[in-house]
């Protein structure tokens, strides 16, 4: 027995609760599978019985970042067999890449070129949407944000080299290291 309910269950983050009520109430009404809507985040509640948010097969935006999927289900003998399938073409990502440890501009652009390809690795659909972020501190910050276009212009160059990349959005969330010690002064 299968049933399907549009709920959010006792509420989720960012969503109006829908059809308030819970995994126990669910599990007590005799069903093998609950399909449950309205959050477009995978996530099973239970396995026995199945209580599951299958999520949405394709992001819509950043706000519903990662790979997605459909739950596919084998009944086999009376026994449920539960299945994820991978269905999205494109994924929503957010990344962040960490400049602390960079001493200047070309190591600056090694570090971009291996984390755009780390990205492109590990995305799971046919291909990524990212907003990325260049954090932390470093001796030319000034610099990098004064060259945000030239920054921006090379890392859309490459992340079109992977063949799966496109960058959405960067932002420059770097400063100057801290002065250590008593020889600061006002400059």
């Amino acid at each position: 027995n299968i049933a399907m309910l549009h709920s959010s269950l006792t509420g989720a983050a960012g969503h109006d609760p829908y059809a308030p009520c819970t995994v126990a109430e669910l599990t007590a009404m005799g069903f093998d599978y609950w399909a449950l809507g309205h959050v477009h985040k995978r996530q099973v509640h239970s396995s026995a019985p199945w209580v599951v948010m299958p999520g949405n097969p394709q992001g819509r935006d950043i706000g519903e970042a990662g790979a997605k999927s459909a739950t596919l289900l084998t009944i086999e003998d009376g026994k449920i067999a539960v299945e994820e399938v991978p269905t999205s073409a494109v994924e929503f990502r957010l990344s962040a890449l960490d400049v602390t440890q960079l001493p200047d501009e070309d190591a600056l652009r090694r570090a971009l070129t291996a984390h755009l390809a780390a990205e492109a690795e590990a995305t799971v659909s046919d291909a990524a949407i990212l907003r990325l972020s260049l954090v932390g501190s470093h001796p030319r910050a000034w610099q990098i944000r004064r060259d945000r276009d030239i920054w921006e212009e090379t890392a859309q160059a490459i992340a079109a080299q992977t063949g799966r990349l496109w960058i959405e959005k960067i932002s420059f969330e770097i400063g100057a290291p801290q002065a250590q010690g008593a020889g600061r002064d006002a400059v």
